[in-house]
């Protein structure tokens, strides 16, 4: 969360999922994605005061820049 604010409070950024600590794209498991996705804006929008809503996108490996 609190890299969430610090995002909020500047000039915004991103957070991926899915890349291990070599950047390596290891993926998210596709069967729980929407759930995922769900939990990730719930527990950010009940979280934070005054409430953030994130704009959660779901993005193909292939294009992805790193």
């Amino acid at each position: 969360m609190k890299t969430i604010v610090a995002f909020a409070n500047g000039s915004g950024g991103k957070l991926i999922f899915g890349i291990d600590d070599e950047h390596n794209i290891v993926g998210v498991n596709k069967e729980n994605i929407f759930n995922e996705i769900d939990a990730i804006a719930n527990a950010i929008s009940d979280s934070c005061t005054p409430t953030i809503i994130p704009d959660i996108t779901i993005q193909n490996a292939d294009k992805i820049a790193l």
